[in-house]
């Protein structure tokens, strides 16, 4: 197991997070599971912190949905039940015909493999195990014109408020610490 050194001791991570005081915590090695997740009383994981955000600013549902979707596709790579592209690509060339196991990979090997990125890319064929649930593709949202993102700006101001950041606080400490995938209210 890969670990990283990250700042996991933060008891006052919202008040960091809405411009409090800064700490000098030390790092200390972490999994990227424990970093998505949370490690502990004391870290609650990106994961909770960013749904807990997308709870204080009022997300809307339909981007709450796609964020969701991402979401879930960090968590899963982050726990190891889906394949990152290398471990998918790995596989590939293992289990191709083609392969010969001598650490080349010929241009039959090279092509369909290029021939599965794309279909995977354009939604044409199904890889669960590297993609999860956003499987099948599904369009982009439509952008923002300039009008809606000037008005979504000043309905929400140029940062949290204090009251955001009392519900951010207030949502955080909600965490069990046995599980980490605490649904939006």
């Amino acid at each position: 197991m890969q670990v990283f050194l990250f700042f996991g001791h933060r008891a006052d991570l919202h008040l960091e997070l809405c411009g409090g005081p800064q700490t000098n915590d030390d790092v200390e090695l972490m999994s990227i599971n424990e970093i998505m997740h949370g490690k502990g009383e004391y870290f609650p994981g990106l994961i909770p912190i960013l749904r807990a955000y997308l709870y204080v600013i009022d997300c809307d549902d339909e981007t709450l949905k796609i964020v969701s979707e991402y979401i879930a596709l960090i968590s899963g790579r982050a726990r190891g039940e889906l394949l990152t592209p290398a471990q998918w690509m790995r596989s590939f060339v293992l289990s191709h015909p083609s392969y010969k196991h001598d650490s080349r990979i010929n241009k039959e090997v090279f092509y369909d493999l290029m021939k599965d990125f794309i279909e995977i890319s354009e939604g044409n064929k199904s890889a669960p195990e590297l993609l999860g649930s956003l499987y099948p593709r599904r369009s982009p949202p439509e952008p923002m014109s300039p009008e809606a993102k000037h008005q979504d700006h000043q309905l929400r101001g140029s940062g949290p408020s204090s009251r955001d950041c009392e519900k951010l606080a207030e949502f955080l400490k909600s965490f069990p610490s046995s599980s980490r995938d605490h649904p939006l209210p």
